[in-house]
């Protein structure tokens, strides 16, 4: 770190021109990739470097994420600029109309460079000694009515924060020291200075009494009483003591610490007959935050009963689900044993020729796949499997076809198309049906309205199954399991049809399907 080169140091009655001080070690070989835009001007420069001289930033976490910050202060826009543009040209232009303004600005945001460069300067400025030292003459040689006298107080409460850097004002008598802390011109820019400064005349005067500070609060309070008590007896010690403690009047609650409050309420020398400024406002916003302390604490402990409430509640309704979830799963396979002993038993019977139970694992293998199977070929054939209906293109072969998905069957596009399967000289009872949509890449027709309907003599048609603008078909190569109707599950049919109901995704009536298959038991006439 460096200090203010002597040669360098001015005196401020030389000349009235600004001069040029070279505070700081200039610096060289960074870019400007910081923006601070400070009441309105943009200022570059660079965020290591200012990261580097000014601790203010560096301790703000949320300025090193970015690359523009927006910055609000009393100081002068072209101050401000000179100061930052300083950390790379290593000059500042200093004159007693801005030095002060800069000290302030570099100790609110630690520059410490040249907040130490400054304040070396200064202290090195005679006119504030010599004001404080021609006071304390005059003090001494009782010359208050010395017209100069007051102009150099006011002066010296004017520049207080340079006045107690100085270390002089310690030496100045405690009356005229409250006169000064207490005038209505006071100027002090750093309140925790003049906090300091006050703290260090109570442990001095408090340590010439011959007692040592104790951390704890209740020595304090018994050192208190005894330092009280000794001087009760000396009238001119007493007067003297109490010229300190009114001290802690110029103080100020609101523009103190929590720390610096509880410092000064510990401390012996402070008396509760001389509070600082904002007692009251102090004393009614601690009262409010314990009032809404103690509303958040019955909140939270509300909040908390209500939560262990709800959260056993929630516990209890998952324990009560999870035991009517076993209790289905054993319903159900209790259900599925029973069907399956019904199935064999109605084999045992002589018509049943074949059952072909739903498999969700293979979706497409039902009463078609094992006629397959059994004839070797494909049984869209007018002696197995007849299929009829409003075709369009291609063939109704195509739909018993299982490894095909290139290939669709397409009826024509009428409100009344249908697609008719007649089992020849057996009957069916389903259980499930299976489509596998469109294969169709273009312009698909997916089926969303439809019903599948069952007859022996195509006289009287049953409903097994219906859909009303149900998209569950409407992807590519879709293939879905639907379940026949309870009641009907029982009812043997020899003509199963599939009619449109309603419009497909493209708005029309074509029946576009690239398979269908049937689950069930297949009977002998």
């Amino acid at each position: 770190m460096s200090s203010m080169p002597k040669s360098l140091i001015h005196d401020s009655n030389s000349d009235n021109k600004n001069q040029t001080y070279d505070l700081i070690v200039k610096q060289e070989g960074f870019t400007h990739d910081f923006t601070i835009i400070y009441n309105g001007k943009r200022i570059e420069t660079s965020q290591k470097l200012l990261f580097l001289k000014c601790n203010y930033f560096f301790k703000m976490k949320v300025y090193s994420m970015t690359n523009e910050v927006t910055i609000k202060d009393k100081y002068s826009i072209e101050h401000f600029e000179k100061f930052i543009n300083s950390m790379t040209t290593g000059h500042l232009e200093v004159d007693p109309a801005n030095i002060f303004e800069y000290l302030d600005m570099s100790y609110k945001y630690e520059y410490n460079e040249l907040y130490l460069s400054l304040k070396e300067y200064l202290y090195s400025r005679p006119d504030i000694h010599s004001i404080v030292n021609e006071m304390l003459v005059i003090l001494s040689e009782n010359h208050e009515s010395d017209q100069s006298y007051f102009a150099k107080e006011d002066f010296i409460s004017r520049h207080l924060d340079e006045s107690i850097q100085s270390g002089l004002l310690k030496n100045v008598e405690t009356e005229v020291l409250f006169r000064i802390l207490n005038s209505p011109n006071r100027i002090i820019r750093d309140h925790h200075l003049l906090f300091r400064f006050i703290i260090d005349i109570f442990n001095t005067t408090f340590q010439n009494d011959g007692k040592s500070i104790k951390k704890n609060e209740k020595d304090n309070i018994n050192e208190k009483k005894n330092l009280k008590e000794s001087v009760i007896g000396n009238e001119v010690n007493h007067d003297e003591y109490k010229s300190v403690m009114m001290l802690s009047c110029v103080l100020d609650y609101e523009k103190m610490s929590l720390e610096e409050i509880e410092e000064l309420l510990t401390n012996p020398i402070f008396s509760d007959n001389y509070q600082p400024k904002h007692s009251d406002y102090l004393i009614k916003i601690l009262l409010e935050n314990n009032k809404q302390l103690e509303i958040q604490n019955k909140e939270i402990k509300f909040e908390h009963e209500e939560m262990k409430e709800q959260l056993k509640s929630h516990q209890n309704c998952i324990l009560e689900q999870k035991r009517l979830i076993d209790q289905l799963s054993s319903q159900i396979n209790i259900i599925q044993k029973q069907f399956t002993t019904a199935m064999h038993r109605v084999c045992k019977l002589g018509k049943v020729e074949f059952i072909a139970e739903f498999d969700q694992n293979n979706p497409m293998k039902g009463i078609i796949s094992k006629l397959t199977e059994t004839k070797g070929k494909n049984v869209c054939d007018p002696e197995i499997v007849e299929v009829t209906g409003n075709i369009n293109s291609d063939s109704f072969s195509s739909l018993f076809d299982y490894q095909n998905t290139t290939i669709n069957y397409l009826s024509k596009d009428a409100k009344s198309s249908f697609i008719c399967f007649e089992f020849k000289d057996h009957f069916v009872s389903l259980t499930h049906y299976s489509i596998r949509s469109s294969c169709d890449l273009e312009y698909p027709d997916y089926l969303k309205s439809w019903v599948l309907e069952g007859s022996k003599k195509k006289t009287k048609w049953i409903e097994l199954d219906r859909h009303e603008n149900d998209p569950i078909l409407c992807e590519h190569l879709k293939v879905a399991t639907f379940e026949i109707y309870q009641p009907t599950q029982a009812m043997k049919f020899r003509y199963l049809r599939l009619k449109i109901t309603g419009p497909t995704s493209q708005n029309r009536h074509h029946i576009e399907l690239t398979n269908i298959e049937f689950f069930g038991i297949y009977y002998n006439r």
